[in-house]
Order: C-alpha cells, then structure tokens, then sequence
C-alpha cells in the first residue's frame, strides 16, 4: 500500500517563515505621455514629458537616463537639439533653457518679461534657433540673446519649420502657412487654402510643405507656391499630433485618438496607411526621425528601425511612471495594472505594457481580479462618479459591462468558492452588495444596504465577513443571506474597516484607517466574536489599504502613506512584532495601495501619489513565495491521485524535492486521501490547514 515517510509528518508540525524583512525594487510600469521629442546630429534623442523632466538617450532609444537636475521645474512643452548639439528646452513655467557641457542655463534674455510658454522650436544652421510662443510671437537666437522677428506675421501662430535650404516657415491658424525672409517680413506662401486653421507642418527634401489643419484636413504645396492640394484620403475624421518627414520621403502623421494611432504614406501623402496598429498605447504626442530611425512618443517611447513596418517599446531605464491604482498577475503570468486611463497588460513580466480599453467607458480602474474559471473581472468609475464591473473573456483584449448598481463605485471583488462571486460597493446604489453565480456574466443585488463596505472575506465555506465605514466588521454565518453588523463590539473602533483577511489557521485580521486601532485579529473559535488589537508602535500608521499572506502564513500590509508593514509567521498576540519594511520604495511614507504576487513568487506593491512621483509597481528583491508551478494545492475531496481535486489539475509528482510546496485543504466535510506512493526531499515541503484531514493509507 501506498505510504507516506516520516520526515513529512514531521513538516506537519513546523512553521514556515521568512527570516529577513522584505525589501523592493522598483519595476517598469506605464509611463506618462512623452510631449515632445528631439535628435541631434549625432543621434542622441531627447524625450521631454510632462512631469518628469527630461531624458537623453545616448544609443538610440536602448537606454535612458533623466537630465533635469538644473531645470526649474519639470513640465517639459518642447525640446529641440541645435547643430551645435546644445539642447533648448522650453519649461513649464521658467521659459527656455539650454544644456550644454551637461548643465542647463537659463537663456532668456530678450524675451518678455513674466511667464512665457512655447508653441514650437526649430533649428536653422550655424547654431541659429528659431522660436514662437503660444501667442503667435516668433523669436530669433543668435549670440546669445533672443530678438523678436514677428513683425507682420497674422496673430495666432502656431508652429514653425525650416526648409532643407534653411528657409523659415510658420503655421498660422485662420491665416495658412507664411515664408520669412530673414530679415523683417512674412509672406503667404501659395493660393488660399481650402482649410488654413494649421496646426502643424513638416517640410520634405523636395520642398514640399506639408500642412496640418484641424480635423484631417491635410495639404501639400511647393515651397514656391501654388495650389495647396488636399492629401488625406485614409486618414480618418480627427484632429492630427504631430507630422515628421524621413530622408526617403516616407510622412508619419500621428492622431490625436486613444489608442495612440499612426500613419504613413509612401506617395506624397496621396494616400495613408495606419502603421504600428499593433501598439497599444495612449496617444502620440510626438514624431522624430533620424537617418535611419523613426521615433514615436506615447506612453514613453517607441522606435521603428524599417521605416514603419515594425515598432519596438523602447523605455529602459525611462522613470515616470503614471499614476496606478491597481496590480494583478493571473495564473498564466500576465501583468495587469489598473490606473485612470483604463487597464494596461504586460505578458512580458512587465517590460512592456500595452493599453487594453476596448469596450471600457469606466476608465478609473480600481481593480483587476481572475475569476476561477480564468476569466478576467475589473471595477472602475468614471467622472460622474458612478461605477461599473466590466468582464473579459479573453484576457483584456475586450471587455464588456456586465454590472452598474448605481453606486459612485464598488470597492471590492472577491471569488467566493467556485460558483459565486460578490461584489462590494459604496453609496448611493441599489445595495451593497451584489453576487454572481454565472462567473460574472450578470449580478444579482443583495438585500444588504449599509454604509460603504471595503472589504469582503469569503474564505471559509458559508462564513462571509464585511469591513465597512460605520459598522465595522460585519458577519453571515448563512452564505450572505443576512448579516449581524458590528460583531464583537467593532463599531466603536471609528474610522473605515478597509481591510478583512483570514490567514491559513483561520485567524481572521481587520485593518482600518484610525491611526492607534489600526489592526486587530479574531481567532478561528472566537469567529469575530471577540478582537484583539496588536499593540506594537510601528502599527501607528495612517490606515491598511491591503493585506496579504504568503504561502508561510507571513502577513504583509499595504499602509497609506506608511509603506510597508510585515510579521512574520507566529502565534498572534497582542505583542507581535510588525517589522517596517520600506528598503528600496521611493520613501518610508510611500502611498501603497495593493499587494500581489506573481507566478515566479515574488511579491509586488503599488505605489501611488497624486502625479506619479515617487511612486510605481515594485517588487521584492527575493522571491517570498515558491514558484505557483511548483505550489500543489488540493481543493476537492477524494483521492491524491485524480487531478480534479487540485487547482487548475496540477498534481505533484511522487518525488518532489526543493522550493515545492503541497498544501492540503480538501473543501468543507472533504478530506485527501494519499494513494499513492510520495517522496519529499531537500527543503519541500506538505502543509495540512488546521482541520482539514488527510488520510494515509498503510
């Protein structure tokens, strides 16, 4: 008969802990738009952005690293590269400056006294610059100092451009496209346009002016002038970003439409293709081209090497993380992140991300779940606010909504067994609470209609726990059919009950929001009925966003503006020590909303602020968790050797030996019955959750 060794009934009794606090790095994550992009002579580009200054690539796009040390603030509206190799930069706030010799100067002498944005800089030969400013004013650089040449351009001027002979140009909106002399006068270049509201222009080899008006209207005159000809058949009905023109004659245009969406034409702009459909990304705010590159800037930066045909993200070492509110790795190891323009994927452990909206309209995401069918399930809001679930059948590519109580927005999905999900949710809606018991495909209300709920525990057969703003911990012993609010006197601990978790003996823990009673704990036989509140000092944080534990039972909390908080595995007291854990976040009072593992084990943060700084997706240093391909996890009833009894029919073998993990817990009145011989060596290990069986056959 089959049999079990010894040494494993041992691994019964041993507890599993880390033995050092966790600490993080940070990871790459969706970048804020790139506003503007620039190359010099020599190949180096220039990003500039709207937060985070400015970045400079030495390699062409393969490795970034941010210059702004020396600027005066870092909203970045152009940049352009002189043929001496300085960098103009125009700042939000603090006109233009210029890097040179690695340092940055200001050089605004000549302009206007008071604030002064930028429209457009462009480069004329021998280190001669040329600038206008959003009112339309066009400046010249030349020793040192600026010097106004508008004299009798029209108002409204709002983008320049030189000629391969060095000839200036400006686009004027309501007026068309004029030559400047060099000297004191612009003329109207060409017949009246059919459309003259330009925008933008780029001028070919063959000097050929092409003009960018509102909408897709679109024209090419000769620099010497004639009939301005309309060239946009394939564009479509939207205003256009940006227009650069390769040493091939090949125009990129890019359009003002999320997705980011670009085009080519190969003919003269007679007719366009869309290009790099395969991004997804937000909108391109900015076109480069290099003898033998073209360079796109979206969210972060993108790089052709074929004239078009094939794009590649290239964003190393580029730090300016947007704002994220949510992170989820599923089961087959993709990343996803939740933020205020929608769901971003990675199948690439986050290298790359790619924008996932289709069929979203609810662009807050707050979170991202798999449901266990392996479907994917988010929540989000809009602006009114109200919010919405939306479901997805094929990993993000499109999603449908599939629920809108009329709450401003729900707060919480958790899957409840394998045949019901619930949903929390927060004012003003019908309840609040909601379940499904078709894998999310339409919702059922609750009759539960109390304050905000934040938090749902469904852990433990029909036992369901809520956290909420005014009742504290709530509790059905009946499958949800109806709740005793403020089990164990938990009303009067004030403030929000953000966070409720069961860890693998059953201890239930509640984090909330008021500063000295931030966590408490329940034991498996007080069942919420009786708190104990854990008294160490570095639990006086400002609240528990989130709470997660590893596969040891080591407890992990996500604190607003407090970072990271971490206790090993123990027998919980009042006294457990809560170790701060906050090695490698951007700061010791990071803004940490969520925590998540990924299928390699390792566990991730995110980290929020009100513009992106400081904060982004990080990770553990080390791995906290054994690989999930090597975590077994039997879940059903009967026998050891049917793999219908374990998560997603992953059975272990009979000989496991190193970083594995079997974790026994059959479902309610179920028990796992080994029959089947089994060997475990060098450091695996077999876990049975308290009260669970599992029968040893002789």
């Amino acid at each position: 008969m089959p049999k079990i060794i010894a040494t494993v009934i041992l691994t019964f009794c041993v507890h599993l802990s880390l033995s050092s606090q966790v600490s993080w790095q940070k990871m790459s994550s969706p970048n804020e738009d790139i506003s503007c992009l620039a190359a010099g002579s020599d190949n180096v580009l220039y990003a500039g952005t709207p937060t985070y200054g400015v970045f400079k690539s030495s390699d062409e796009g393969e490795h970034w690293m941010n210059i702004s040390l020396g600027l005066p603030d870092s909203i970045i509206r152009e940049i352009e590269v002189s043929t001496d190799l300085s960098v103009f930069c125009a700042t939000g706030n603090h006109g233009v400056f210029r890097y040179s010799g690695g340092a940055w100067a200001d050089i605004n002498v000549g302009l206007p006294s008071g604030t002064f944005f930028v429209a457009d800089i462009v480069r004329a030969s021998n280190g001669v610059m040329y600038m206008m400013n959003t009112s339309g004013a066009v400046y010249k650089w030349v020793n040192s100092t600026w010097s106004d040449v508008t004299n009798n351009l029209p108002a409204l001027g709002k983008c320049l451009a030189i000629s391969q002979s060095g000839q200036l140009y400006a686009g004027v909106f309501n007026s068309g496209v004029y030559h400047f002399d060099g000297v004191n006068s612009w003329t109207l270049i060409g017949d009246p346009m059919p459309n003259n509201f330009v925008i933008k222009m780029a001028i070919s080899q063959a000097d050929t002016i092409v003009a960018v008006c509102n909408s897709n209207n679109l024209f090419r005159c000769h620099t010497s002038g004639g009939v301005w000809q309309s060239v946009n058949t394939g564009l479509p009905a939207t205003n256009m970003t940006s227009i650069s023109i390769d040493s091939q004659n090949r125009w990129f245009l890019s359009t003002s439409s999320s997705p980011g969406t670009l085009y080519r034409s190969v003919n003269n702009g007679a007719t366009w293709l869309q290009t790099a459909a395969i991004l997804k990304t937000t909108r391109f705010n900015a076109l480069v081209v290099t003898a033998n590159k073209v360079y796109a800037g979206a969210s972060g930066v993108f790089r052709s090497d074929d004239g078009g045909n094939n794009w590649i993200d290239k964003n190393e070492g580029m730090d300016a993380a947007r704002i994220m509110l949510c992170f989820k790795c599923t089961n087959n190891g993709s990343f996803y992140i939740g933020n205020k323009l929608g769901v971003w994927r990675s199948n690439n452990s986050g290298q790359t991300w790619q924008l996932k909206n289709t069929g979203i309209n609810h662009l807050n995401v707050l979170q991202i779940m798999e449901t266990a069918t392996g479907d994917l399930l988010l929540h989000a809001y809009n602006n009114v606010p109200k919010g919405a679930i939306y479901r997805s059948v094929n990993q993000g590519d499109t999603w449908t909504q599939v629920a809108a109580n009329g709450c401003d927005f729900y707060t919480k999905i958790k899957q409840h067994k394998a045949d019901t999900i619930w949903a929390s949710s927060r004012f003003s809606g019908a309840t609040s609470l909601s379940f499904s018991v078709n894998n999310g495909a339409t919702w059922q209300n609750n009759p539960l209609m109390i304050s905000a709920i934040w938090d749902i525990d469904v852990s433990k057969d029909n036992t369901i726990f809520l956290g909420s703003e005014s009742e504290g911990v709530s509790r059905s012993d009946n499958g949800g059919q109806n709740f005793v609010l403020g089990v164990g006197n938990t009303i009067p601990w004030y403030g929000n009950l953000i966070e409720i978790e069961r860890d693998e003996n059953g201890v239930i823990f509640a984090g909330g929001d008021w500063w000295t009673n931030i966590l408490w704990y329940s034991t498996p036989e007080d069942n919420g009925n009786l708190w104990t509140k854990f008294n160490d000092p570095d639990l006086i944080v400002k609240g528990v966003q989130d709470l997660v534990l590893d596969y040891h039972n080591n407890v992990y909390l996500a604190c607003e503006y407090n970072g990271c908080r971490m206790a090993n595995n123990t027998s919980w007291n009042p006294e457990t020590n809560w170790l701060p854990c906050n090695s490698g976040l951007s700061s010791p009072t990071s803004n940490l909303l969520e925590m998540g593992f990924d299928t390699s084990g390792y566990l991730f943060t995110v980290a929020s602020a009100t513009n992106g700084h400081n904060a982004g997706l990080f990770r553990s240093v080390v791995a906290v968790n054994p690989p999930k391909s090597s975590v077994y996890q039997f879940t059903g009833n009967g026998a050891w050797s049917d793999p219908s009894n374990w998560v997603n029919g992953n059975k272990p073998g009979l000989n496991l030996g190193g970083n594995k993990m079997v974790i026994i817990n059959p479902v309610s009145n179920g028990e796992c019955t080994l029959d089947q011989p089994l060997n475990l060596s060098n450091g695996a290990k077999l876990k049975v959750y308290p009260g669970k069986k599992l029968k040893i056959l002789d």
